[in-house]
């Protein structure tokens, strides 16, 4: 059950890789690098707390979102705005107090921050640019984290929380994307 949940991660990027190739999609940049990295950091607090039931995922996580990023280089959002610029210095400001920390829960907490703020230009863009976006990948992702969540076997906040954080960060890309093309399409008709 737990490779579940990492199943549904790989498949989950398939649409998002696809779209971007053809141009329909655009990652924005900044986010996508900032996820990159606090996964992979995030990656030794998983290992640090002993969070084996998750670390599976938060692996694959990493894997696909660097591979976005990379796409995002090419096929991604262009320009850099003050929102960049502020999301990018306060991510990596709770980065770094988060390595800094001795303690692997809170810098998990920490790292949930980081993830958040790096989370706020692709709201700003599906609020934007919905057409730029694909939600299925975000929605997808939210179920991997679903599946992931309910075949955990340490009920430990620590161990719970991330899983919790992805599903519930997803299904409100995944939403707002969905709900602004439709406001858009209506608004059309």
């Amino acid at each position: 059950m737990k490779l579940l949940g990492s199943l549904f991660a790989i498949v989950s990027v398939i649409p998002y890789i696809i779209t971007t190739l053809r141009g329909q999609t655009r990652p924005v940049r900044v986010a996508w690098g900032l996820w990159a990295l606090i996964l992979w950091v995030s990656l030794g607090a998983q290992w640090q707390l002993e969070a084996w039931d998750t670390m599976t995922f938060v692996l694959i996580d990493a894997i696909l979102v660097t591979t976005i990023f990379l796409l995002s280089l090419r096929y991604g959002t262009r320009g850099w705005t003050r929102i960049d610029t502020l999301c990018l210095t306060t991510s990596l400001l709770a980065i770094i107090i988060w390595r800094l920390t001795t303690n692997p829960v809170y810098a998990l907490y920490l790292m949930i921050v980081a993830d958040l703020i790096a989370a706020v230009p692709i709201f700003i863009h599906a609020h934007n640019s919905p057409h730029e976006e694909n939600a299925v990948p975000f929605l997808l992702f939210a179920l991997g984290g679903i599946v992931t969540f309910v075949s955990n076997t340490r009920w430990e906040f620590h161990s719970i929380m991330f899983p919790l954080y992805i599903i519930s960060m997803n299904l409100l890309i995944g939403s707002l994307i969905v709900v602004r093309k439709w406001i858009i399409a209506k608004a059309a008709s």
